[in-house]
């Protein structure tokens, strides 16, 4: 569904956008992350995520995201649900607007095929694998972290 600008524009300036979010983890228990090429949180490692369409189940937007991000086919059978985060961020695309996300967050754990098809999309620079224990890593990776140490996903 697609939204022009300055509709979306409003939207983020007055409403709670529904997300979902995606956390990679490969068999070493490293966490997946990405440069982010714009706001919020442009030029920073973080997890994929993106808004979810009209009348599409959460299920399905974590499949499509996980295809248009990352471009592999995520077995929904694999994911793991996490947690709904408020993820609140004083910057957006749009100048003096700040992103308020309602992220429905899911882990996955990665296999060797995996990772060998994983690519960037067009929003972000770069991706590595990062040891979860790093102390700068974002501090909403680091709440997720703190989560999924506590279900024994990680």
């Amino acid at each position: 569904m697609y939204i022009d600008d300055a509709q979306y524009q409003k939207i983020v300036e007055e409403t709670i956008i529904a997300t979902v979010d995606i956390i990679f983890i490969n068999q070493q228990s490293q966490i997946l992350l990405w440069m982010r090429e714009n706001e919020p949180l442009q030029w920073i490692y973080y997890i994929p995520w993106g808004r979810r369409i009209k009348n599409e189940t959460v299920n399905s937007s974590v499949i499509r995201k996980a295809q248009e991000e990352v471009w592999i086919k995520i077995d929904p059978e694999r994911l793991l649900f996490l947690w709904v985060y408020d993820d609140i961020f004083s910057k957006s695309k749009y100048q003096n607007i700040g992103t308020h996300c309602s992220s429905h967050t899911f882990v996955y754990k990665l296999n060797d095929k995996d990772i060998y098809q994983l690519q960037n999309d067009n929003q972000h620079s770069d991706l590595k694998f990062f040891d979860i224990q790093w102390d700068w890593l974002h501090e909403l990776i680091k709440l997720r972290i703190g989560d999924m140490q506590t279900k024994s996903f990680i």
